[in-house]
């Protein structure tokens, strides 16, 4: 069988090119974790800068709508099955749905402006964003 021999150089080339092509990317993410769950309502603690109707994703890809802050937890109504949800499973604010439902309805509703009277009924066309302006009470 043919000796192996490596020389410094080789090391020191293979090192130095992976060095140059290395690309550190760095993102921040805020993350909690459910406390508890149950009847379609998970508890959800360790996001302070969660707002009402801010859209979250649970660990299995469930979605879920934060309605009821608390000062440590967030009650989230699930939005699927909460069959495979569990304790200690983590819960993100995903870039994606970072936006509060109200601001997508917003947005929604200029989409649609053109194609609905804006004094039909009496109501005005202006989309209601209150809700947005909440913010959980630990920010």
């Amino acid at each position: 069988m043919p000796e192996l021999t490596i020389s410094a150089e080789d090391i020191e080339a293979a090192l130095h090119r992976h060095v140059a092509e290395y690309n550190a990317e760095v993102r921040a993410e805020e993350v909690g974790r459910i406390a508890e769950v149950g009847d379609g309502i998970a508890r959800v603690t360790g996001l302070p800068n969660c707002s009402v109707n801010e859209l979250l994703e649970f660990e299995n890809g469930t979605v879920g709508l934060a309605l009821n802050l608390d000062e440590e937890t967030i009650g989230a109504v699930v939005l699927g099955s909460v069959e495979s949800l569990d304790e200690g499973q983590i819960v993100r604010r995903p870039a994606a749905s970072s936006r509060s439902l109200s601001a997508m309805a917003s947005s929604a509703a200029s989409s649609t402006r053109s194609a609905t009277p804006s004094t039909a009924k009496g109501r005005s066309s202006t989309p209601r964003t209150a809700a947005s302006r909440f913010r959980h009470p630990a920010s």
